[in-house]
């Protein structure tokens, strides 16, 4: 069998690699000896990473055929004020002429059918010759179905020309928005071409009532395939953090940590992305001056920060796959998100009550969380559910 398989990679992301390994390995378990073809906005970062894997082929995406890496010249880092001052506005009329540019893209793929009407014309040959003698297209899971509106245009792109050139298509593991109002459509379109699609959590499904091709229940992150055994732990709590808010919390995350010195404090990301690695820095720099014992480690790749994760006593992430790859080597966790897909997967893995926004949490809350001993019972039921619902893809 050969299999298009498309997905978030490619963006620096350490839970999309770890999304793309495991979707591989969940084809493989079902597919033994298939061909598959990975579409990837890095195609020298996917072929190092799965340099071990065989029988796979690596071409660029459509999201790096269309757009390309876009540098503008209004980032450029100027200390002058005048500069800062042009440089900003400069950089707002950008950021308008791109917003209105979009909206005309959204709007014309869900006013067309046919992309000959369309701007996009262009991409039709070269997208169709990775689909010919395919026989599967899967979009795999992760978050990327929302606002983004590069990423929503080429993923609708793929799957349109996909299903066109006769392939069976599949979602697999999304989480959609939230949206826009004028986003939601293209959305729709996405699901109305896929032979069936699996969100991950129940909020898209809610999204969607009147679409009879989802598949009935919410499936798990499919990271959640796999689990690790760890031979020793380590007096650890690792801090993964994703916004801003960390920053305005930083007093009370000290309060927190100064009050537990037998635990080292090891500041993480789980994307290398400049803004997560500046927030990692300015936290650890901000706790180190402050006399908490504390460490940074930025990860070489996802293997390098599942092991870090694997080894501590208790993880605390504002991001969702900090969370899924800890959980899966039974490694404690306290999620310090609520927006809709960590609800939905907080409840999964029956821990809602470990879930807490960073700026509620305080010092008495945290050591309850810490002491109290964390259930993996439901992971056995997770891995099941996700057999169930790939078993409908294969069959």
């Amino acid at each position: 069998m050969n299999i298009l398989l498309s997905g978030g990679w490619g963006y620096g992301n350490l839970g999309d690699d770890a999304l793309l390994i495991d979707s591989i390995d969940l084809i493989r378990k079902y597919c033994e000896n298939s061909h598959i073809t990975v579409l990837t906005y890095d195609v020298f970062a996917a072929k190092s990473m799965l340099s071990k894997y065989h029988n796979i082929e690596f071409v660029p995406s459509l999201h790096l055929y269309i757009y390309g890496t876009e540098y503008f010249a209004h980032t450029k880092n100027d200390t002058h004020f005048i500069s800062k001052l042009f440089n900003k506005i400069v950089g707002k009329i950008h950021d308008k002429r791109v917003e209105r540019s979009e909206i005309r893209e959204i709007e014309e793929l869900i006013k067309h059918d046919n992309l000959e009407d369309t701007k996009f014309s262009f991409v039709q040959n070269y997208f169709a010759k990775f689909c010919q003698n395919q026989d599967i297209y899967i979009m795999s899971g992760g978050g990327y179905i929302n606002n983004w509106h590069h990423s929503i245009v080429s993923k609708f792109l793929e799957i349109k020309i996909a299903k066109e050139k006769g392939l069976k298509t599949y979602v697999i593991g999304q989480t959609f928005g939230p949206f826009m109002p004028n986003v939601k459509p293209l959305a729709k379109k996405i699901i109305l071409h896929s032979d069936c699609c699996f969100f991950r959590d129940s909020f898209s499904i809610s999204d969607f009532p009147d679409v009879t091709n989802i598949y009935p229940k919410a499936i798990p992150d499919i990271a959640l395939s796999k689990s690790f055994d760890v031979a020793e732990r380590k007096k650890r709590i690792v801090l993964i953090p994703f916004t801003r808010q960390f920053w305005k919390s930083r007093k009370n995350i000290l309060e927190i940590f100064s009050s537990c010195q037998q635990y080292e404090v090891v500041l993480s990301v789980s994307q290398l992305w400049k803004s997560q690695i500046s927030l990692a820095i300015d936290l650890y720099m901000y706790l180190k001056s402050n006399s908490v014992r504390c460490s940074l480690h930025i990860p070489k790749d996802v293997t390098d920060l599942q092991q870090l994760l694997s080894e501590s006593s208790c993880v605390l992430s504002e991001n969702l796959h900090g969370l899924i790859l800890a959980y899966r080597s039974h490694t404690p966790i306290i999620c310090l998100n609520n927006k809709r897909k960590f609800i939905t997967f907080m409840e999964k893995i029956e821990c809602s009550n470990r879930m807490i926004p960073i700026i509620d949490l305080r010092e008495d809350r945290f050591s309850e969380f810490l002491n109290n001993k964390m259930s993996f019972d439901s992971h056995n039921n997770i891995i099941s559910e996700l057999n169930d619902a790939l078993n409908v893809v294969f069959s």
